[in-house]
């Protein structure tokens, strides 16, 4: 009877869980800000040309196409979004605010992640515009899907990262931009509530031994 039990329970918690989630990935970057202008002095000064960031774009794999040309892949959702370290910030776009398009052209093929709307980063600071642009000459992505090749063959695109913010009340701007040098996908960390289940399979598996 004990065995009922604890299989019952397993079951049940188990169904607490909810559904397997969409697989999380994420595009990781690194780079060198090649252009910087800031005029008015929005930022503390730790940004200039030769700073090097870092990033990360988290995304679904499973996301649908929002695009229904065949040339076309438009993708976003809950799970996108944008991370960019550098200086001395850590600019968060925030859950949601994220999206990537993939274009395929007759004589480029274009790949675009960032944010869709602006977001405050800080007392003075908006971001309305963070991303990272690709442009390769010629053919090199199969269909309008989400890229997930790796090694991704950076040396083959042009382009890099982009960001433009202002002080909302002073109505000052800055922007910068850099090459990339280094792009990889990678799979997020596994989710919890999975682990919570192998966990608890292993307690169950346990019980049910110990009462043999």
């Amino acid at each position: 009877m004990k065995h009922v039990h604890m299989a019952g329970l397993l079951v049940a918690l188990l169904a607490l869980t909810g559904p397997a989630k969409a697989e999380l990935m994420a595009y990781e970057f690194t780079g060198v800000v090649g252009s910087f202008n800031d005029p008015s002095g929005v930022l503390d000064g730790s940004i200039h040309a030769g700073t090097g960031f870092s990033g990360r774009f988290t995304f679904d794999s499973d996301a649908p196409d929002l695009n229904t040309s065949p040339s076309i892949g438009e993708y976003g959702g809950p799970a996108f979004s944008m991370t960019l370290h550098i200086g001395s910030y850590s600019w968060f776009s925030g859950a949601g605010n994220g999206d990537v398009r993939v274009a395929l052209g007759e004589f480029y093929d274009d790949m675009m992640l960032g944010t869709s709307t602006a977001f405050t980063v800080g007392e003075g600071i908006e971001i309305f515009s963070m991303g990272v642009w690709f442009s390769h000459m010629g053919s090199i992505f199969t269909s309008d899907a989400l890229p997930t090749m790796n090694p991704f063959p950076l040396a083959s695109f042009q382009g890099g990262l982009g960001v433009k913010g202002n002080n909302p009340l002073e109505q000052t701007h800055f922007e910068l931009a850099g090459p990339l040098t280094s792009f990889t996908v990678v799979p997020e960390p596994t989710n919890s509530s999975w682990f919570f289940c192998l966990s608890l399979a292993c307690l169950v598996g346990r019980g049910l031994n110990a009462d043999d």
